[in-house]
This record gives C-alpha cells, sequence and structure tokens, in this order.
C-alpha cells in the first residue's frame, strides 16, 4: 500500500482529516488482494460533504483511489470519543 503513487501526499491529507476530526477511523480491509479496500468513518454533516472532502485526496486525481459508496451509519451500542476541545 506504501508502495502506491502519491502515497506521501495521500497520507498528509488523511492524517489532517483526522486532525480536523472529519475522519473518524480508517483503515485497510482485508489483504489487499487483488486490490487495496478502506473503510473510513467520517463524521461529517452530509454525504456531500464526505464527496468534497475525498475528491480533494491526491489519489483520488491519480486514481489510486475510487469512493465505491458512502452510507450512513447509525451507532447502537457504544460511542466514539471525541476530544473535549482543550
Amino acid at each position: 500500500m506504501r508502495e502506491q503513487e502519491g502515497w506521501a501526499e495521500h497520507a498528509e491529507f488523511m492524517n489532517s482529516l483526522a486532525e480536523e476530526g472529519v475522519v473518524v477511523l480508517a483503515g485497510p480491509l482485508g489483504k489487499g488482494t487483488p486490490v487495496y479496500r478502506t473503510l473510513l468513518i467520517f463524521d461529517a454533516e452530509s454525504e456531500r460533504t464526505i464527496h468534497a472532502r475525498v475528491e480533494a485526496d491526491p489519489w483520488t486525481s491519480l486514481e489510486v483511489l475510487t469512493t465505491v459508496s458512502v452510507e450512513r451509519w447509525d451507532v447502537l451500542i457504544g460511542e466514539l470519543s471525541r476530544p473535549s476541545g482543550d
């Protein structure tokens, strides 16, 4: 995965989304064969917001990243911790 074109720029971009609190969780699914698949958990106001942020990812323009679907997820058990704002 890290050998893919534009990895450093993509990683920097994703880290900035995480620091903003827009991406809450992210990581690859499976072992990357035949292709890498990734699950991203966003905290966003709308699907449009998510698409706009993903479009800004350097991997989108390089066609390394393709969004397959955006689904709403209502958490029924447990919760993710949120930054305290300190």
